[in-house]
């Protein structure tokens, strides 16, 4: 079964990027801290610290992006929409999301799993 969208309940956190990862990436990237999800290419994450999208490692601002211990972060159909608390606040249109994922083969988005 794919998980098509999830929900994260955030605790006592510092840096918090929440997303998706293409799964013929190289998250060997990501293991040494400096860079995370959204951060290298084929990864898309909305970064709760830094108030911004990223998308292949390119951000863009997320105005009024706050969060705090206990606020719930969800991204659904593999990552077109998120929310926190509730609210939308990074919806991509189709073409945002072609030309995000234009390169990622994503015809199978079953190739495509979450990462926090």
């Amino acid at each position: 079964r794919r998980v098509k969208s999830y929900e994260v309940t955030l605790g006592k956190v510092q840096r918090m990027q929440v997303g998706w990862i293409y799964e013929y990436t190289n998250s060997v990237t990501l293991k040494d801290g400096s860079m995370g999800v959204g951060d290298v290419g084929h990864t898309m994450a909305l970064d709760l610290s830094r108030s911004t999208f990223l998308e292949n490692g390119t951000s863009t601002t997320v105005d009024g992006l706050e969060h705090s211990e206990g606020c719930a972060v969800r991204s659904e159909d593999y990552g077109k929409r998120w929310y926190v608390d509730g609210k939308l606040v990074a919806p991509f249109t189709e073409q945002r999301w072609t030309n995000t994922t234009k390169n990622w083969n994503v015809n199978a988005v079953h190739h495509m799993h979450p990462m926090i």
